[in-house]
């Protein structure tokens, strides 16, 4: 703008496939040889929905690519990124995750984590936890994961790349074994041209986005090690990169040549330019009611769960935390009578049972804006966010299911601290009305969910800088009566106050804890809380929608 970058501008795009034209047969192990930064990865992540691309189209057994969730039941994804499980929790434990989120159904999943653990050799490690894996032993279990649910095609992207040479060879053998006793369909990427030659049927060279015809990988090997060996003398003279860039384009160029002048492969009748349609297993249908998002929302809860019991001192710290802040503003609320803070007359003259409702209730504002947005981040993070998104669980799934142990802890937390205020310092609280406060409670986590909803399409976006948390958090704290009465601030600052929802979830919510008001008597702070909800949370889901269409099209949804 006006010569200036601003924060949020990308670079112009890279075009990372350029008129790739690829049949990959049923049955056969097909790979993609070539450099890194090739393009390969990319390639592979279209075919699997995690990047949309700006033009053409594929079918992946027998799907459009815009037939995600058809897509994503009937392939397995495998890549060299070992952070994408979660390394608090047991081999198993990750497995029986994933399981549920690809619809392995509930009675198949332990007999299918023990099948796939036996073919990889993985039954000695499932009761391990994952952070004391090796590397080699992460692998498998990354191809474990892509073969919990049978896939017909499997994508495998460098997965020997940080193996050793007896580790790749077995994990090799094994892979191979996918297609000649199962009948599995792969689509291996990889810079090694001796892998491709031991486990593919097929092969083409890919260089810069473009691809070369396919063709036995033995025919490859001549030609690589001739244009290898050229770039290494002229890597002598000149340690640029760019020798090597240019024997790979030779590469590309000298195999599209011999494949022309030979007119043998691809044999005549070939299917047409992408991936040849194979119908999934029966039990690759995706569950798609809601029973079945609904149980896959249990296994996030149970992931959490487990997660969080691994960290015991962090659990007993948390509850001492909420025992000192409460008593700090007992001793606090000693300080401030109805003398010298008239306006808190309305809500009974006690300062320490105000803003104990105060504290509890922000609580759980925070969870609402934040909890989509950490469930991004660390997605992004950890590498889990992609992992999860190739499956055929839905969107709202994952972000429903991450978000829900915070929640839930939020609620385990205002128990805390109304109990503790009202037990052990004297909180004013018997006459609550417990339904009103409930309501009042649901309806505000339903309206500042709509805000998370927000602040998690600009996490997806621009990876980090979120304007919606940081500005509602600083608004609230200053205008939403969290520490005292909205009546003391000026009449500009209370007419800001009542934009925000908070300020009629903490009115009703006192109303009911404090005062004992009923739903009729706090009809219209409800009333409030209800129009928020409405608007906001279908304007944070189209947003975040569109965030993620974005990242996809960007093919940044995978970064942070």
């Amino acid at each position: 703008m006006a010569g200036i970058p601003l924060p949020f501008t990308t670079a112009s795009g890279t075009t990372a496939l350029d008129g790739v034209d690829l049949t990959v047969r049923r049955g056969e192990a097909f790979g993609l040889v070539g450099p890194n930064g090739a393009g390969k990865s990319t390639l592979i992540k279209t075919l699997c929905t995690l990047v949309t691309p700006d033009a053409g189209t594929a079918r992946v057994c027998g799907h459009d690519l815009g037939e995600e969730r058809a897509i994503k039941a009937a392939i397995g994804l495998v890549t060299v990124d070992e952070r994408s499980f979660f390394w608090r929790l047991s081999c198993r434990e990750n497995l029986r995750f994933y399981a549920a989120l690809v619809d392995v159904p509930r009675g198949e999943a332990e007999a299918r984590i023990a099948d796939v653990a036996g073919l990889l050799g993985l039954e000695l490690l499932l009761d391990r936890r994952f952070d004391g894996l090796s590397t080699g032993m992460r692998h498998r279990m990354a191809v474990a994961r892509g073969l919990l649910a049978d896939p017909a095609v499997l994508f495998l992207d460098e997965p020997t790349r940080s193996l050793d040479p007896l580790a790749a060879a077995r994990l090799r053998g094994r892979l191979r074994a996918l297609v000649t006793e199962r009948g599995t369909t792969i689509l291996l990427a990889t810079h090694d041209l001796a892998e491709a030659v031991e486990l593919c049927d097929r092969a083409a060279v890919m260089v810069q986005g473009r691809l070369g015809p396919a063709t036995e990988p033995p025919r490859l090997r001549a030609l690589v090690e001739k244009a290898g060996a050229r770039a290494a003398v002229a890597s002598d003279e000149d340690a640029d990169a760019a020798p090597l860039a240019q024997a790979w384009l030779e590469v590309l160029e000298s195999a599209t040549a011999a494949v022309a002048e030979s007119a043998v492969d691809p044999p005549a009748g070939e299917p047409g330019p992408v991936l040849t349609p194979v119908a999934p297993p029966a039990r690759r249908q995706t569950s798609g009611g809601w029973l079945g998002e609904l149980r896959k929302v249990g296994f996030f809860l149970r992931r959490d769960i487990l997660s969080n019991l691994s960290y015991r001192l962090g659990f007993v710290l948390e509850v001492l935390a909420v025992l000192f802040f409460v008593g700090g503003f007992f001793f606090v609320g000693r300080l401030v009578t109805p003398a010298n803070l008239p306006a808190l007359a309305e809500y009974g003259g006690d300062y320490f049972s105000f803003v104990l409702v105060g504290i509890a209730l922000i609580g759980f504002q925070y969870a609402a804006l934040s909890s989509f947005s950490e469930v991004i981040r660390m997605g992004q993070v950890t590498g889990t966010l992609e992992a999860m998104l190739v499956t055929p669980t839905r969107l709202g799934t994952v972000l429903a299911g991450s978000a829900l142990s915070s929640f839930l802890s939020s609620a385990v937390r205002v128990m805390l601290y109304l109990a503790l205020g009202a037990l052990a310092f004297g909180a004013r609280l018997g006459g609550a009305d417990l339904p009103a406060a409930f309501l009042a409670l649901v309806l505000a986590v339903l309206a500042e969910s709509g805000f998370g909803l927000f602040s998690a399409a600009f996490i997806v976006v621009l990876k980090r800088g979120d304007p919606v948390n940081f500005l509602l958090s600083g608004t609230a704290t200053l205008l939403s009566g969290i520490y005292y009465p909205l009546s003391v601030l000026p009449g500009a600052l209370q007419a800001l106050a009542h934009l925000l929802p908070l300020t009629y979830a903490l009115r009703a919510m006192r109303g009911a804890l404090l005062l004992g008001r009923g739903p009729v008597e706090l009809a219209g702070d409800l009333g409030m809380l209800a129009v928020f909800a409405a608007v906001l949370l279908p304007l944070g889901l189209a947003a975040f929608r569109w965030a993620v269409r974005f990242a996809r099209r960007a093919g940044s949804l995978g970064q942070y």
